[in-house]
């Protein structure tokens, strides 16, 4: 035997011992194999994709490069380095490394498949997409393309197709633990909750050690509510993988919604800890804090809302943003919208008291509230939103005000009325309505229809709705379904066909008695106003309305009444038409004392 063939039998001799799975047993043949022919190219890459299967990337990656000097004619040396550079996060040295492997070899599906992972980390979907098909198209019985495709077709939102390549990855390769994970998150995003389930639990059966399947399964438990089964998927995620900060995460916002406020906090934190960078975990922490009623950490933390989804509605101003710090005396300061109307009424309140330190102040408003802002005390300017801005010298987003004044839950400025309805708006309103006979009541029971847990079916207000007051339906909008259910009560009148702005509703508002509302923008605006107003709280409310208090310290008229369970109005409609009943009766012809209605 030649010294060639030597060689050659000793590579074939460790080649076939990783293809056993025996990897140091081949090992220990390159090695030896190396010490006398150390430019052996052949066996410098195998000897770096052994090092690579062991997690040794830094290592494997310098046998591999070496390699290549010696011989650069290897497409699989290219290849095995970009595995090698994908693990790295080096996305655009593995896509040169891609590139000249397809070049020295074309019909090399392996490459296209990790071209097409490296250009979906950079970014560019519709080249990832593009290499994936090659990679298929090459090798139609290509389980991974498929699943990898999948992903970048569901980034691209293309639903349907994403699953029809899941199901070619899954017919391919049943057991494929990854496939029916990522088959669940697109059903999930369809809103087929049942049977996202039941793929998350297939890849779990397949793969009982998958931390991101039980996460993922977590995450549609929470978001069909069943969150004391979520927070059990979270323990288990976290228990096989106890650096997993996004699950902390969710946990916490979980354990929130049962107002577990100790071990949320607990979770948070330790989300943080882990990931400095999940400002997820930040924003939730502070809902969570400012709900405890500790502004001071609350609202600083709050401004993490930019990194979070706010953050395609961050505004990139050259003037700098005051939170508190310099002086605005002589200064022009935009305060700008953002976030709900409710949001937008609840914190105007500020700009007197920024006019108060010297500054002039452009309040930019949406453009329904505008009439109403008028009515807001200062010399300050207004411009609709989304019309040209005048110049400014600081620039300051509404809800980040607070925080510029350090507000505590002592110094809210809560001097109520501080908006006013139009009076000849008022006078209007009052020749529609005509004398009143009964309690006039101001009825809001649905608010975004993205969020249920303010809102409330009409019908089941009926025991409400069956006492003998006067209601008016202060809401803009009125859903089909409840159109219809509202021809059952004849005490309740709809307005939404009058209420061109929020001026129009402060009016309507201002001839009530009592305003009734889920927490919605009428709410804020009846306790801007200063009309007593009950607003019905779901078990985990928003941060506004604080933990186990009936008052508010923003809206002295406002009285809360709150779900003493998860998602039981029936006691809440029961409780406020308890209360109600018992004004009515206080209160025969309609007439009562403000003061008797928030007690």
């Amino acid at each position: 035997m030649n010294h060639i063939q030597n060689i050659e039998e000793l590579l074939q001799q460790a080649l076939k011992l990783c293809q056993s799975g025996r990897f140091t047993e081949a090992k220990v043949l390159y090695e030896e194999l190396l010490k006398s022919h150390p430019d052996q190219p052949k066996a410098l890459t195998n000897l770096g994709a052994i090092e690579f299967q062991a997690g040794h990337f830094e290592a494997g990656l310098s046998l591999i490069q070496r390699s290549i000097q010696i011989d650069a004619n290897q497409p699989y040396a290219f290849y095995n380095a970009s595995n090698e550079l994908i693990k790295l996060k080096r996305y655009d040295e593995a896509l040169d490394y891609c590139n000249r492997a397809v070049a020295l070899k074309p019909d090399f599906a392996e490459a296209y498949n990790n071209l097409g992972i490296a250009s979906e980390n950079l970014g560019h979907d519709n080249e990832a997409l593009t290499n994936y098909d090659k990679a298929v198209a090459l090798r139609p019985n290509y389980p991974e393309a498929h699943n990898n495709r999948g992903i970048i077709l569901h980034h691209l939102k293309r639903y349907n197709d994403a699953l029809t390549s899941y199901d070619h990855a899954i017919s391919l390769k049943p057991d494929y633990a990854k496939a029916h994970n990522n088959r669940g998150n697109v059903l999930k995003d369809l809103k087929h909750p049942i049977e996202a389930l039941a793929c998350y639990e297939q890849a779990i059966k397949l793969a009982p050690d998958f931390a991101e399947a039980y996460f993922n399964q977590g995450v549609l438990l929470a978001s069909i509510e069943r969150f004391n089964e979520a927070i059990l998927s979270y323990d288990k995620a976290i228990t096989l993988r106890p650096a997993y900060a996004d699950a902390y995460c969710n946990r916490g916002y979980a354990l929130q919604q049962f107002n577990n406020f100790e071990d949320a906090l607990h979770s948070y934190n330790r989300a943080i800890e882990l990931d400095d960078e999940l400002h997820l975990a930040k924003w939730n922490k502070a809902f969570l804090l400012l709900l405890m009623g500790e502004y001071s950490r609350g609202w600083e933390l709050y401004e993490s809302r930019w990194q979070v989804y706010q953050k395609e509605f961050f505004r990139n101003f050259s003037q700098p943003l005051w939170l508190g710090a310099q002086p605005i005396a002589g200064k022009t300061l935009l305060i700008h919208a953002e976030q709900g109307l409710g949001d937008f009424i609840q914190f105007c309140r500020y700009v007197p008291l920024a006019e108060a330190l010297g500054a002039n102040v452009v309040l930019e408003t949406p453009a329904s509230m505008i009439s109403l802002m008028n009515s807001l005390q200062g010399d300050f300017d207004i411009v609709e939103k989304h019309k040209p801005l005048p110049h400014f010298d600081l620039q300051c987003p509404v809800m980040s005000l607070p925080l510029a004044f350090h507000t505590t839950v002592q110094t809210i400025p809560a001097n109520v009325p501080y908006l006013n309805a139009d009076k000849g708006k008022r006078h209007i309103w009052e020749t529609r309505l005509g004398r009143k006979e009964q309690l006039r009541v101001g009825l809001v029971w649905s608010g975004s229809a993205a969020n249920k847990k303010r809102s409330i079916p009409l019908s089941q207000l009926e025991p409400l709705l069956q006492l003998p007051c006067e209601f008016h339906a202060l809401q803009q909008e009125i859903g089909e379904e409840d159109a219809l259910v509202s021809n059952r009560f004849k005490r309740l009148h709809l307005h939404h066909d009058e209420l061109a702005d929020f001026s129009d509703t402060a009016a309507l508002i201002a001839e009530m008695d009592l305003i009734i509302s889920i927490d919605t923008a009428s709410a804020h605006l009846a306790g801007a106003l200063g009309q007593p107003v009950w607003i019905l709280l779901p078990f985990a409310p928003d941060f506004r309305w604080m933990a186990d208090r009936e008052d508010s310290p923003w809206y002295p008229s406002a009285r809360l009444i709150r779900q003493t369970t998860i998602d039981d109005w029936d006691s809440v409609i029961t409780n406020v038409a308890s209360r109600l009943s018992d004004l009515v009766q206080e209160a025969p012809g309609g007439f009562i004392e403000c003061n008797s209605l928030l007690e």
